[in-house]
């Protein structure tokens, strides 16, 4: 299947392997897309009034970077920053807002009070659910807010192994050139190196090594970085 550039969007590419070919060539002249404020029909803005409902709470989140909502809509009441959604793991609107790449709505509640360290139940962070999904400019947005890339969570993941884990090769950059540690650990000794190998991402994997990710480590088990990518075929 094609794909394109998810830090520029410029550059389409007929498969996966064309872009890993591409990327050390591309990565020297790529730049993130800056994407203009939508501007949606009024009309289109759901009132917000009395108590804060929870399902127009996540509506709110789901669907406010998607022409239909104004960023402002979510702080009218400013209690639904705050709000804790139980039906999605104990988050919160920032933690929603930030997992769907929604970068308008989290600058909007960041400015308004929203408290960047939210976690949900898990311990996970907005920072390591967008790093997850590769919303390079709600990463971006989140570290230059002071978001910590030494943040672990209930399992010990960082926002680097989840970036790893997924092939964003973008995203785990620039989570390295905020000091991301390049040989940090979870619960199971997998580092962000052994999730790369593991996943198949050869170019994350080469990222991870030129900034000195140890290619020796074991998990508990005893798996290394060339064991696992043997193992799941990569």
């Amino acid at each position: 299947a094609s794909t394109v550039c998810s830090k520029c969007e410029k550059v389409a590419y007929c498969c996966r392997e064309h872009q890993l070919v591409h990327w050390k060539t591309h990565k020297k002249n790529c730049k993130k897309v800056v994407k203009p404020t939508p501007t949606p029909a009024p009309s289109s803005s759901p009132a917000i009034t009395g108590e804060p409902d929870i399902n127009t709470l996540t509506d709110l989140c789901k669907y406010s970077s998607k022409n239909k909502l104004n960023g402002t809509d979510l702080v009218t009441n400013l209690s639904f920053i705050h709000i804790v959604d139980n039906v999605h793991y104990g988050t919160t609107a920032l933690v929603l807002g930030c997992t769907n790449g929604h970068v308008e709505v989290a600058r909007v509640l960041l400015d308004n009070g929203a408290n960047i360290h939210d976690r949900n139940i898990k311990g996970t962070t907005s920072l390591m659910l967008a790093s997850q999904n590769g919303h390079y400019d709600v990463v971006s947005l989140l570290l230059e807010r002071k978001a910590s890339p030494f943040d672990m969570n209930n399992d010990s993941n960082t926002a680097l192994m989840y970036a790893s884990g997924s092939g964003h090769i973008a995203v785990v950059e620039l989570l390295l050139d905020s000091g991301a540690l390049v040989n940090a650990k979870n619960k199971h000794g997998f580092s962000s190196l052994l999730y790369a190998c593991q996943a198949g991402y050869a170019d994350v994997a080469e990222l991870l090594v030129e900034r000195g990710a140890n290619t020796t480590d074991r998990s508990n088990l005893g798996v290394t970085p060339l064991m696992s990518a043997c193992l799941h075929g990569q």
